[in-house]
């Protein structure tokens, strides 16, 4: 499909010029000898690149560009002069200009500019048509921070909306850093469940000795130490939902009270005389491979089967490269806040270097990466060479 392109230059001849340098296949190209009359051809028709030249009668470069930045921002403007210098250079790009070329100009300067310009326009529409997917998930299934372009990402969103309407329980498997606590959080914020408690728990960073005590608390005077009584982690998520990290780790004695706590939906506190009943609804998750522990006897079937009643098994970066632009729009963000900065976006050059690396550590090395070259960067703009690490310029898919 041809694009619509806009030349406003008071010189017939130069419109006459850029018409014939521009491919007629690629372009449907509409002239203008002022930037009034620029205006009143942009409300007639859509437009999709302006060329647009400095000085000229009845509303300048600089008056138009003005004029088009309230009405239509997202249309990039090249500004051209044959009078340019570097301040009105920098005073055109600060009103909104996506480039600027001097006259005269050869045929291939005309179409890197033109090239470049149509990358940007076509990045601002795939990032608002992205926006509008991630809204319309937003509102219907709670998953405000779950980015998803990838269709095995949104079909795993789609599957985890259903099943958060119930209270089975979920096993949520995949690679490190890949976003297993972010994915249970957004099921507890689709579910009943929402207006309660969301308890997330690292089943490898607790001490063995107190593994027990955390998870189903214990009496005063139970044990030496125990001068208080302590809830458990079951019972501070009460009518709420409790999320198993790396349930993998869990030693095998204590596997099995977790089976009983999946079957009965009791618990007993250390030096308790009787169990009592909860109402939790529990997802784990694990990175390891829990079906070969199964065979190396490091964990018990019984408990495997009870947690794997629905399994979501979330890809690696890797796979779901079309989702990189939209994670890393967002860690920019993130980061502007985090470290008051003032980061305004990320050159093509720059997606693709990420794009092209294999992210061993996943989501959680990108939003690293992001942030280590937001820290360090000294303009507004992260360019390719904010990320010429090693490990990303020779990384392979």
């Amino acid at each position: 499909m041809k694009r619509h392109l806009l030349i406003i230059d008071d010189e017939e001849n130069m419109c006459h010029m850029l018409t014939h340098l521009i491919p007629e296949n690629n372009y449907d190209v509409s002239t203008a000898s002022n930037g009034k009359n620029g205006l009143e051809i942009i409300k007639c028709k859509p437009i999709d690149i302006i060329f647009c030249d400095l000085k000229m009668p009845i509303m300048n470069g600089l008056e138009f560009l003005v004029n088009i930045q309230k009405k239509q921002p997202d249309i990039p403007v090249i500004m051209m002069s044959a009078y340019a210098t570097i301040d009105t250079a920098v005073k055109a790009m600060k009103n909104g200009a996506y480039d600027f070329i001097t006259k005269p100009f050869k045929r291939e300067e005309i179409l890197l500019t033109l090239k470049r310009a149509e990358d940007r326009a076509l990045l601002k529409t795939e990032n608002k048509l992205l926006k509008k997917k991630i809204k319309e998930l937003e509102l219907s299934t709670g998953f405000s921070s779950v980015i998803a372009q990838n269709k095995d990402v949104i079909g795993l969103i789609k599957t985890a909306q259903k099943v958060a309407k119930h209270d089975a329980t979920i096993l949520i498997t995949g690679e490190s850093g890949t976003g297993k606590e972010i994915f249970a959080s957004s099921i507890h914020q689709s579910s009943p469940r929402k207006h309660n408690q969301f308890v997330a728990v690292n089943c490898g960073s607790i001490p063995n000795n107190l593994l027990e005590s955390e998870f189903f608390g214990h009496l005063k005077g139970s044990f030496t130490g125990a001068v208080n009584n302590k809830i458990g982690l079951f019972d501070q998520a009460k009518d709420g939902t409790i999320f198993l990290d790396e349930i993998g780790e869990l030693p095998v004695d204590l596997q099995v009270k977790f089976l009983r706590v999946l079957q009965e939906r009791e618990i007993r506190p250390i030096g308790a005389l009787k169990s009592h009943k909860i109402n939790v609804r529990v997802i784990a998750a694990t990175a390891k491979d829990l079906l070969s522990l199964v065979k190396e006897n490091s964990f018990r079937e019984d408990l495997f089967y009870r947690l794997n009643v629905i399994n979501l098994n979330l890809p690696p970066l890797r796979k779901r490269k079309d989702d990189i632009p939209a994670l890393t729009s967002l860690f920019i963000k993130q980061a502007n806040k985090k470290y008051d900065l003032s980061i305004k976006s990320i050159t093509n050059d720059a997606i693709q270097i990420l794009s092209s690396h294999s992210w061993p550590g996943n989501i959680r090395e990108l939003k690293n990466s992001i942030e280590r070259a937001a820290i360090i960067n000294d303009t507004e703009i992260l360019d390719a060479h904010c990320f010429n690490a090693p490990s990303l310029t020779t990384a392979t898919n």
